[in-house]
């Protein structure tokens, strides 16, 4: 049997045929790369990003992490139009990451 997609090469495996043609171990291979490409880009949206690596690029709303600066103690995740490292009320900002997208509307 000729393997020409992943489905068709984990179902074969399933059924304990013999798939380990030099084509369907490349396209194995293949989905296993694609797969860490976007696990990586998923980490990658999920990453707290240190204020000290670098401030968001367009001014808008994030999830901020940070410190208050008269009592030191750190501040819950909140919600801030971020454009510097300190707001009014003395929070001092430390890491920040982007806004999650929000659900999609069930028609």
């Amino acid at each position: 049997m000729k393997i020409t997609n992943i489905d068709t090469f984990i179902e074969e495996f399933r059924n304990g045929r013999d798939i380990w043609s030099r084509a369907a171990i490349e396209l194995a291979v293949r989905e296993i790369k694609r797969l860490r490409k976007r696990i990586a880009e998923l980490e990658q949206e999920r990453r707290w990003i240190p204020i000290s690596e670098r401030l968001p690029e367009i001014f808008g709303w994030y999830l901020v992490y940070g410190r208050d600066a008269s009592t030191r103690r750190n501040i819950n995740v909140e919600y801030f139009r971020l454009n510097s490292k300190t707001f009014s009320g003395g929070l001092h900002i430390t890491h920040w990451k982007y806004l999650p997208q929000p659900p999609q509307e069930e028609e």
